[in-house]
């Protein structure tokens, strides 16, 4: 099999790609759903016989292409119920639902931790973002009402920014809400994104180790993974630096808000397009123990499986055909065995759950 050999353009945000889905039945992992032609959502769906081609289906008739889960059941629900379709609002239904139980105790627990760490977050931010704009409207601290008197300091900044204390605080609210993945380190805030790009450094750096270290039999596709994986890594550190810097220049970023809100959040939101998809083939990788190279192949060859469709192969896609997309591995590459690995890797996986940023 040649690799495909993937240029800047594979990893920039393309929302016909989809936004992926943390479904559990088998049958639809890896699905992403995105908007269709007819402004109705739609998942992109490996086909399930385990042969090539991605399929389109209506999101309302999932149910009817498998039997699906509990937690999928909640979750399929939860997404039509969505208004507009993005990273961040599919991870915020995923976890409504893992608070439900559905997904199991450990799930839970995982979503509770997340939300918990999110409130804190969000908090941070609004604090930073107060500070800074205070700062920036009274150069004499003695001339700025006390942190604590919310009000006081929101006309204050209103006053100088000619606009509504409830538009400030609406803005500094929506920009906390779509960064809380992105952070702000030099604030003492944690960053998901960060943290998930040494993850993507360091699987690139170990494939390419264990391509030198001989496996001939799926060495195509463990250049392929370690080229997305790099390439995603190498765009989304240069978008998460400029975000980063955005966001400590906050007079600047609220004077954004009032020009144009719906480009500045496009923007804000752009790691998370990027960065779709790879906490769970990290995962996924992770769950595959090092000393065991059978079960690593096995969850190479799933993570291959599960990247996004090259921008090509996108684009001449529509809602009556199959897409040659997801599937782009032969079946002789796998045998019984390496499925029976996968297996055990996925149940792994699912037990990693705590680790991903619900």
């Amino acid at each position: 099999m040649s690799p495909r050999t993937p240029s800047s353009t594979a990893y920039r945000p393309d929302v016909r790609r989809g936004v992926v889905v943390p479904f559990t039945t088998p049958q639809l992992t890896g699905a992403r759903l995105r908007v269709g032609r007819k402004g109705s959502f739609e998942l992109l769906l490996r086909n399930p016989a385990g042969g090539k081609g991605v399929y389109l289906v209506p999101l309302g008739a999932t149910h009817r292409f498998s039997a699906i889960s509990l937690h999928d059941r909640i979750l399929h629900a939860e997404l039509l119920k969505l208004a507009r379709l993005n990273p961040r609002v599919v991870r915020l239904c995923a976890r409504r639902v893992a608070l439900t139980g559905a997904a199991g105790h450990g799930a839970r627990r995982a979503a509770e931790v997340a939300e918990q760490r999110d409130r804190r977050r969000i908090v941070g931010l609004r604090k930073h973002f107060l500070k800074r704009l205070l700062a920036a409207v009274a150069d004499d601290p003695a001339a700025r009402p006390p942190t604590d008197d919310i009000g006081a300091c929101l006309e204050q900044i209103a006053g100088r920014y000619r606009t509504s204390s409830k538009e400030v605080c609406e803005a500094l609210r929506t920009i906390a809400d779509y960064t809380v993945a992105v952070g702000l380190p030099s604030a003492g805030i944690g960053s998901d994104h960060g943290t998930l790009l040494g993850e993507l450094a360091g699987l690139a750096d170990t494939l390419d180790q264990w391509r030198r270290d001989g496996d001939d039999r799926i060495a195509d596709i463990a250049a392929e993974v370690a080229r997305a994986a790099r390439g995603a890594e190498e765009i989304a550190a240069r978008e998460l630096a400029r975000v980063h810097a955005e966001l400590a220049e906050v007079p600047a970023l609220l004077t954004r808000w009032l020009e144009d809100r719906p480009a500045l959040l496009e923007a804000l939101e752009t790691c998370d397009w990027l960065l779709d998809g790879w906490p769970e083939r990290c995962a996924l990788w992770r769950a595959a123990p090092a000393t065991d190279r059978p079960s690593q192949r096995a969850a190479l060859v799933q993570i291959a499986r599960l990247l996004p469709p090259p921008e090509t192969e996108s684009e001449a896609c529509d809602g009556d055909s199959a897409l040659r997309a997801f599937s782009r591995l032969q079946r002789e590459t796998t045998d019984w065995r390496d499925e029976v690995r996968l297996v055990e890797i996925l149940e792994r996986q699912e037990a990693l759950r705590a680790e991903l940023p619900a």
